[in-house]
């Protein structure tokens, strides 16, 4: 379990300024974490307890979905509204019910981003507390496609992004 905490230690920190833009942009009120029926209220297959109390969001366009249970390797996810990728691998899911595979309670939670959507991780190496952390950031991109602009010969894809300044979190200083 230890090396599961230093593993988790180090996803969090990647994130941390997500987490920092999520509760700057709702301006402190509520948490980072929230059900996934918060953000997609009207569908109801979010509302069953095996849904709602193992799947969370963090602001609106990550979702978690841990393995809960030391021994098992498997868990059924529901993947709301369109398409989310797998964080650690690529991976691409559609919407409804499928199964992630190959994941151990030691190993990074399982992270999924909203298709369309994008955000800034960091390099976690060497880093033992917030302020070890730099100003290099990787961009992940959820891409989706923008049907309107595609056609046969030309695809055409989006993913929207947010970064606050922590130094001087004001409206201006959205990017």
């Amino acid at each position: 379990m230890l090396q599961s905490a230093k593993v988790n230690l180090h996803l969090r920190y990647s994130l941390l300024k997500h987490y920092y833009n999520v509760f700057i942009t709702q301006k402190g009120i509520s948490s980072v974490f929230k059900p996934v029926f918060f953000v997609f209220p009207l569908d109801n297959n979010l509302y069953l307890d095996e849904i709602a109390d193992t799947q969370f969001m963090i602001g609106n366009i990550l979702m978690s979905a841990p393995i809960l249970d030391e021994g098992k390797t498997a868990r059924p996810v529901y993947f709301p509204d369109n398409q989310w990728y797998d964080m650690h691998t690529g991976k691409v899911y559609a919407t409804g019910t499928q199964n992630i595979t190959g994941v151990k309670i030691t190993d990074k939670v399982p992270l999924f981003l909203r298709s369309g959507h994008a955000l800034f991780t960091q390099n976690t190496t060497g880093v033992h507390q917030t302020k070890d952390l730099g100003s290099n950031f990787r961009l992940v991109a959820g891409m989706k496609k923008d049907s309107s602009r595609s056609n046969d010969t030309y695809q055409q894809y989006f993913a929207f992004g947010q970064m606050i300044s922590i130094n001087d979190y004001n409206k201006e200083s959205n990017v």
